[in-house]
């Protein structure tokens, strides 16, 4: 088996990847737009934020250290993703077989996951990241 060399950690990969690997880069800023539009407060929340963390001069690069301040934006992209996922399922196949609780799967069997069940929260009120 080759060795693996990975460049990100999980949690990076997760907080500033994912998205945007999983469904189409497009359709997820046409929701965030969509979504924007439709709440004004959070808009200029957005809006503020990013003034705060990124000032006035627009030519200057976007650092690491920049993208960890803009928290807001994460979490507004995370939920635009919850209410409206890029894609309808994840496709996934175990390389072994396995028993969980009283299903035994074959080696190379075949799951797909709808990702809007996935995305739905028990408390979509409650907030914790």
């Amino acid at each position: 088996m080759e060795e693996v060399i990975c460049f990100f950690t999980y949690n990076k990969f997760m907080r500033h990847y994912f998205p945007f690997v999983r469904g189409k880069t497009s359709n997820l800023f046409c929701f965030i737009m969509y979504h924007l539009e439709h709440n004004p407060e959070v808009k200029q929340r957005l809006r503020q934020q990013f003034d705060t963390t990124l000032g006035n001069d627009l030519t200057r690069p976007i650092t690491y250290k920049d993208l960890d301040e803009l928290e807001y934006c994460e979490a507004v992209i995370k939920e635009v993703y919850c209410h409206s996922p890029t894609a309808f399922f994840l496709d996934r196949m175990n390389v072994q077989s396995d028993n969980v609780g009283e299903y035994n799967w074959p080696e190379g069997t075949q799951f797909q996951m709808l990702i809007s069940a996935l995305l739905k929260r028990n408390e979509p009120e409650k907030f914790d990241s």
